[in-house]
This record gives structure tokens, C-alpha cells and sequence, in this order.
């Protein structure tokens, strides 16, 4: 991963000298591998300017922030060390190593940290335990958490296969450092506090301003409203007050059954009055024949 350099103005070049062997194979073995480290581009490793044998060394010469502060103790080192660790990483992916991670290798700038220098002859793993060692003596033992303080043990592993890699440095780093930024959360400062009346809205022209309800609060509220509310406001209460539909319901019921069984009795009575009980046997047949007789 590459990133935008920093403007010319803001830079200056440091030149660090390798001593060598005066073999012009090994020398050329060198200069070779010194500018194939130098063609990684990460923001947090310094640039490589120029490489050039200068008597029996090879002078190396680093693009590095002209403003430097410097590696400061204190929990800000995990987000200066955490671009050296990406850089790093990517570095030890293309089969590359440092070999020369150190205090005074590391530039500050606006709270990132670049890493300048190389020495050959270095290892993955040899970068991995120079860069715990660096963050176990700046960061107090009082901030760690639980993921920095496993690649701390695992880190200065005597046993170069159990040491963890770049990779996982870095992302632990990363996170580490997201870990120390203040959060801040946009609703809670938009979230008005309790007794505080949002401000008005501007009423458009000709229009009458809307009163809002937190600024005219009620009298009462509950069950026992009506017996702390006024007399004037009671009423007006008790006029407001639904009835649950349940108790719609029932009454409904209750007044169709109160009126089939009022149906019912009266009913019964017209058919009494109307179709009224037959004589008998006898009576019936005494008029039929006093109807023949006569």
C-alpha cells in the first residue's frame, strides 16, 4: 500500500553509511538488496533517495520529515509505531527484511512514525522482536491491554518460529490505536436535556406561531389528574375521557339481549290475546246442532 508523499518543503534527507566487505561482489550483493528495500513505498517507512559506495561503505541516503519529534513514551506510541508496523509488514510480505528497527530510526510527524535505516543481514523475525522490544520500553505496563500485552510475550519469544508476525502486529497496533481516539457520539449532544425547551421554529410570514407542548406543560397527569387539576380544567377533562371499546361491547350486548327477551314476553301475550284457548267438545257440539236446528 503506497500513499501520497509528503510535500518537498517538509522533508529533508538523512544519510546513514554501511561498513562493507571490500569484496566488489558482496559490496554490489549489497547495494542491490539495500535499493531493492529502498522500492517498497509505505507511508511509514522513509523513502530511499540515493544508494552510493562511498570508500569501503555504502552511503544510503533517506527522505525523512523535516520536522521531527521524535519516539515519545506514553500510549501515543501505538499510533506513531502502528504505519511502521504496516510498513514493515508489507515489507516482510515481498521476502524483505529491516534489520535495523531502533529509537533513533524512527521519525515523528503529526503522530505517525517513519522508519528510516537499513542494515543487512536481517531477518522477519529479528524485526518482529526489535519492534516489541522498542514498544515494551515505551508504552507504561499500566495502558496495556490484552492484545498488545499477548504479542509482547509472544514477541520476545526466545524461539524465532513462535514469535507472531508483522501482519498481526500491525493490525493489533491499529486497533490499539482506534482504541485511544476520543469517541464522540453526534445524538447524545443533540439530545436535549431534561427540562430544557427546544428552540422555536421561525414562523413563516403572515402565520400565528405554533406554541410548543414542552413550553405548556399539564397540570396533571395519572389516574388522580382529576383531583389535582382545577375546576376549570376538570370538566374539560372528564368531556375528553374515552370509553374502552370492551366496555362498548358489553353494554352493546347487554341491550340487544334486554331487548329480544322484552320481545320475547310481549309476544307471548299477543298470541294469548289473539288466538284465545277453544271451547270444549261439549260446547262445540251444542251449537252445531242448535245452528242445524235452527
Amino acid at each position: 500500500m503506497t500513499n501520497d508523499r509528503m510535500p518537498t518543503d517538509a522533508t529533508t534527507t538523512l544519510t546513514t553509511l554501511l561498513a562493507i566487505a571490500p569484496d566488489l561482489v558482496e559490496r554490489d550483493r549489497v547495494r542491490r538488496q539495500a535499493l531493492r528495500v529502498g522500492a517498497v513505498r509505505h507511508e511509514g517507512l522513509a523513502p530511499l533517495k540515493e544508494a552510493a559506495f562511498a570508500g569501503e561503505g555504502l552511503a544510503l541516503t533517506w527522505e525523512v520529515p523535516r520536522d521531527d519529534e521524535g519516539l515519545c513514551a506514553g500510549e501515543g506510541v501505538l499510533a506513531v509505531l502502528a504505519p511502521i508496523a504496516a510498513g514493515l509488514a508489507l515489507l516482510h510480505d515481498a521476502g524483505l527484511a529491516h534489520g535495523g528497527v531502533t529509537a533513533s530510526s524512527v521519525h515523528v510527524h503529526l503522530g505517525r512514525g517513519m522508519l528510516s535505516g537499513w542494515r543487512p543481514g536481517g531477518t522477519p523475525e529479528g524485526d518482529v522482536a526489535d519492534l516489541v522490544t522498542l514498544i515494551d520500553a515505551q508504552l507504561p505496563s499500566a495502558s496495556v491491554g490484552a492484545d498488545v500485552a499477548q504479542i509482547l510475550i509472544a514477541g520476545s519469544d526466545p524461539d524465532p518460529a513462535a514469535r507472531p508476525s508483522m501482519a498481526r502486529i500491525a493490525a493489533v497496533l491499529a486497533r490499539a490505536a482506534d482504541a485511544c481516539l476520543p469517541h464522540i457520539s453526534p445524538p447524545a449532544h443533540r439530545r436535549a436535556r431534561v427540562g430544557e425547551a427546544p428552540p422555536p421554529r421561525p414562523a413563516e410570514h403572515g402565520a400565528a406561531p405554533v406554541p410548543s407542548r414542552r413550553t405548556s406543560p399539564t397540570p396533571g397527569r395519572g389516574r388522580h389528574a382529576a383531583r389535582r387539576a382545577p375546576a376549570g380544567t376538570r370538566s374539560a377533562s372528564l368531556r375528553s375521557m374515552r370509553v374502552p371499546w370492551r366496555w362498548g361491547v358489553a353494554a352493546a350486548g347487554a341491550v340487544v339481549a334486554a331487548f329480544l327477551g322484552f320481545s320475547a314476553l310481549g309476544s307471548a301475550g299477543s298470541a294469548q290475546e289473539i288466538c284465545p284457548a277453544g271451547p270444549s267438545s261439549a260446547a262445540w257440539s251444542s251449537l252445531v246442532q242448535q245452528a242445524i236446528g235452527g
